[in-house]
């Protein structure tokens, strides 16, 4: 959406987009649910979580294609073994990062009664948090990731070796998408095609120098950033595809009967796609 509005691809379809940034993944949904903002980026099990408490909620796409949350460790703490005992941080104690912490650590040997979780918000929270020696370790995103290495801090693994299914969605009321319809398409429309424009490594220094404005991250980490979602692991969803055997791998790890077409509807990037 970012490179989308730098590109222009927005205003082609007569849309004037405000893109806001919301550390609290509890919150953006709850501002979404009260119309101050009409489509979100978020958490697949967040909105999920929602839907399944009768929230007027639904996924019209998908970001990426895994989660990419880093474990970040501090210093001292070299592996996975090392943080038995210890305090790790999380964006709120459930879902969201929570869950690929666990998931992640018990891939690799260490239970969830081995170690405490802590709230500290999103990730320049969690790294706060973590300098500070609040924590042992925690999830980041990128591009922070990057800077915690280039710092001294260990990445110990990355959440997509224990799970693999869509983490970020595109979401919004049910009730709003029926009434605003063509606008969802036209929004979804340009996203894609600026996901199609990232994709293309020609454009990668133009990519990573809107993610070094909009981020205000270093160029070097903005570099890697771009280099692991569209090369190494093919991270972003091109055409934003968010698809039903994604959603399903979510809802068979919380346990739900619940179907797939609960928490989606794909008409609308349908129809901005054309078909």
């Amino acid at each position: 959406a970012y490179a989308a509005i730098a590109l222009g691809y927005m205003n082609e379809e007569g849309l004037d987009v405000e893109a806001l940034n919301i550390p609290s993944v509890g919150q953006s949904v709850k501002v979404l649910l009260t119309g101050d903002i009409q489509i979100l980026s978020v958490n697949t099990e967040v909105v999920i979580s929602a839907a399944e408490k009768d929230a007027d909620i639904v996924m019209v796409g998908a970001e990426t294609t895994k989660p990419t949350f880093a474990l970040v460790s501090r210093p001292e703490y070299k592996t996975y073994q090392s943080l038995k005992g210890k305090t790790l941080g999380v964006t709120q104690l459930e879902e969201a990062s929570t869950t690929m912490l666990k998931m992640l650590m018990q891939k690799n040997g260490v239970g969830s009664k081995d170690y405490d979780i802590i709230p500290t918000g999103g990730t320049p929270s969690r790294y706060a948090a973590l300098k500070t020696g609040a924590i042992a370790a925690t999830m980041l995103s990128q591009s922070v990731d990057f800077l915690a290495q280039s710092e001294g801090f260990n990445l110990l693994g990355y959440s997509y070796e224990a799970f693999d299914a869509p983490l970020v969605s595109i979401a919004v009321q049910r009730k709003w998408a029926t009434t605003n319809a063509d606008t969802l398409v036209r929004f979804l429309r340009a996203t894609a095609k600026a996901s199609r424009w990232l994709a293309d490594p020609a454009n990668r220094a133009q990519a990573v120098a809107i993610l070094v404005k909009v981020a205000s991250t270093p160029e070097s980490d903005a570099q890697k950033t771009y280099d692991l979602y569209f090369d190494r692991e093919k991270i972003m969803s091109v055409d934003l595809q968010l698809p039903v055997t994604g959603v399903q791998k979510w809802l068979d790890l919380r346990g739900s009967k619940e179907p797939p077409s609960k928490f989606m509807d794909m008409s609308y990037l349908a129809r901005a796609l054309g078909k």
